[in-house]
């Protein structure tokens, strides 16, 4: 049993730093003459996600829910964004979790005036920390409500996870499954790039008001090359058991 724990650790942390080290390389650096139908995109890799839906004791309304209808329409649609990429998804599992340092989380909530906007992302990370959290899947903290009045955010580090909200802080903008398919670009080593809206990574909240385009969003063909070799590498250490 304690070896397992320990073989367990060490993949735990081989992967972090895969993922640090792709997150640190730019897509500057690679080729530009890539096209999405070539032959290097052509077989699918599949990657689980595991979805942690965040719940509160004090204040039930701000429980992040999602029905079934509503998880199998989410995979889709991400699933239809990266689609160029030939990078699937799939449901590994759905846990409620209690949101950590509760009290912390909903006074940020509830209160975002006595805040900067980096102590606000502190507050959120903190309340989607996960005890022994396995990074042998991708991490989605599912939310009611961002502490900041973002469409999600991507926390890198030994314990890396995407932060996804079924709505904006406002309440406005439910179940965008754009942002949740740009943070998970973020965890593929994506960088934001300064292309036309219609581009996945572009980011600042071009994604928001893309709602309902998911067919026409696009990923560039440098961007295709950098997610699948990260994705490459993480399909590799899963099925090292």
């Amino acid at each position: 049993m304690i070896g397992c724990y320990r073989v367990t650790a060490l993949k735990n942390l081989l992967l972090c730093f895969l993922l640090l080290l792709t997150a640190c390389s730019s897509t500057e650096n690679q080729p530009t003459n890539l096209s999405a139908n070539s032959a290097d995109f052509q077989s699918v890799i599949t990657l689980p996600i595991r979805l942690h839906l965040l719940r509160t004791q004090a204040e039930p309304q701000l429980n992040a829910e999602m029905s079934e209808q509503e998880l199998t329409e989410l995979f889709e649609q991400v699933n239809l964004i990266w689609r160029s990429a030939n990078i699937k998804f799939y449901l590994e599992s759905v846990h409620a979790r209690p949101v950590i340092f509760e009290q912390d989380y909903l006074h940020a909530i509830n209160h975002p005036e006595f805040y900067q906007t980096s102590e606000l992302a502190k507050q959120m990370r903190q309340a989607c920390e996960i005890p022994k959290q396995n990074n042998q899947v991708i991490n989605v903290c599912v939310v009611k409500r961002m502490t900041v009045n973002m469409g999600g955010v991507y926390f890198s580090g030994r314990d890396p996870k995407v932060v996804w909200p079924l709505a904006m802080h406002s309440g406005s903008k439910p179940l965008n499954p754009a942002t949740l398919a740009h943070e998970i670009g973020h965890f593929l080593g994506l960088r934001h790039n300064q292309e036309d809206d219609i581009y996945l990574m572009k980011g600042r909240g071009n994604n928001i008001r893309r709602d309902g385009q998911y067919d026409k969003i696009k990923l560039l063909p440098s961007e295709i090359y950098v997610a699948r070799k990260m994705a490459e590498r993480f399909f590799v250490i899963l099925n090292q058991t």
